[in-house]
C-alpha cells in the first residue's frame, strides 16, 4: 500500500494498482484532507498516520478516518511511530516528542535541536531515533533518554538521514565502498 500526501488530500493505492501502472487515480483512492505535512505506517501496516494543521489523524489501510490522536496548533514536518502505531513520535519546529496514544499523553520531549528539525529515522529495533536540522545529526537512544552528536559529517546542508534495515536486503547485494561522492 502506498499513501501520498498532496497538499489538500490523501491518496491510497494498493499494490496491485501499482503494478498495473495505472494512468489515472480513480476518486476511490483519494481523500481530502486539511493541510497533510507528514505520513506514516504503524510496524505492523495497520494504521497510517498522518500529520496536518490541526494534529495527528489515523486511518485505516482502506481510508477510513480513524480519528485525531492529537491535537496540536505548532507545525508537525516529520512523524515516526513505534511499538504497532502506540507510540508516535513527531516535531514541533525543535522539539521532538514522544505521543504515547493509549494514555493521550506526551511520554517524552527532546529539546536538542537548535535550528528546525527536518528529518526523524527510527532504527529497526526503534531503541535508536536520529533527527536531523540543517546543521546537525542526533541519535537519540529512546531507552536511556540520551543523545549523542554525530560528528565528522562532511560540510554542507543536512537534509535528511535513515536507518537501513539490516534484515530487509542481503548486504552482498550493497556494494558500498566509502571512498567518495558522486
Amino acid at each position: 500500500m502506498l499513501a501520498a500526501c498532496t497538499s489538500s488530500s490523501l491518496v491510497l493505492l494498493d499494490a496491485l494498482t501499482l503494478k498495473r501502472a495505472p494512468t489515472s487515480i480513480g476518486p476511490d483512492s483519494i481523500r481530502s484532507l486539511k493541510s497533510p505535512t507528514a505520513v506514516t505506517w504503524s510496524q505492523d501496516n495497520s494504521y497510517l498516520f498522518v500529520a496536518q494543521a490541526d494534529g495527528i489523524h489515523k486511518f485505516e489501510p482502506a481510508g477510513h478516518h480513524a480519528g485525531l490522536v492529537h491535537e496540536t496548533t505548532h507545525p508537525i514536518t516529520t512523524i515516526a511511530t513505534r511499538d504497532k502505531g502506540n507510540s508516535i513520535l513527531f516535531n514541533n519546529e525543535t522539539e521532538i516528542s514522544v505521543f504515547e496514544t493509549q494514555s493521550g499523553t506526551i511520554i517524552q520531549r527532546f529539546t536538542s535541536h537548535k535550528t528546525n528539525i527536518t528529518s526523524l529515522s527510527l532504527s529497526n529495533d526503534t531503541t535508536l531515533l536520529a533527527s536531523t536540522s540543517l546543521n546537525t545529526v542526533l541519535i537519540h537512544n529512546l531507552t536511556m533518554a540520551s543523545h549523542t552528536v554525530l560528528r565528522g559529517l562532511p560540510s554542507g546542508d543536512i537534509t535528511t538521514c535513515v536507518f537501513h534495515d539490516p534484515h530487509s536486503h542481503p548486504t552482498s547485494y550493497w556494494n558500498w565502498e566509502p571512498i567518495g561522492y558522486l
